[in-house]
């Protein structure tokens, strides 16, 4: 059996952890939390307090270690959801946009600038809105004067 680490707590900190369990404006998410870390400090097990709790055991142990790491901060916040944003070089894409085409078109499609710059099409198209540039118009505007 795999023996997980102790989490000792003073009697300040299960003073604190107790508060956010049997507080009414403590989020569900931190109340589960801070009973993982008082059931922890019992000496239970991963797997007894994952089912005392109607929980995952990974779960459990992740809350333990952040704990074990961070204390009471490690168990307030969570940690970023999804794929970090992606930067997108605004000088460089309107240079690109209004200078220069591609190898295989007469224009810019967002698709072809997307693969370029190494982005979503949407992301170019947010761009190029939030710039007021407008590729699809501006074949037409140097296409009129022949």
């Amino acid at each position: 059996m795999r023996t997980v680490p102790a989490v000792p707590l003073s009697e300040e900190q299960t003073r604190q952890l107790n508060k956010i369990v049997h507080s009414g404006l403590s989020s569900v998410r931190l109340s589960q939390r801070a009973q993982i870390v008082l059931l922890a400090a019992q000496g239970l097990q991963n797997k007894q307090i994952a089912q005392q709790l109607n929980i995952g055991r990974i779960q459990v142990a992740r809350w333990r270690e952040r704990y074990l790491e961070a204390g009471l901060a490690g168990i307030a916040r969570d940690l970023p959801r999804g794929a970090p944003p992606v930067k997108v070089d605004q000088a460089k894409l309107a240079q690109m946009t209004l200078h220069s085409t591609p190898k295989t078109a007469a224009r810019w499609s967002t698709r072809k600038m997307a693969v370029e710059l190494g982005v979503s099409p949407s992301t170019v198209m947010r761009h190029w809105h939030a710039l007021g540039l407008k590729p699809h118009l501006m074949r037409e505007a140097k296409g009129s004067g022949r």
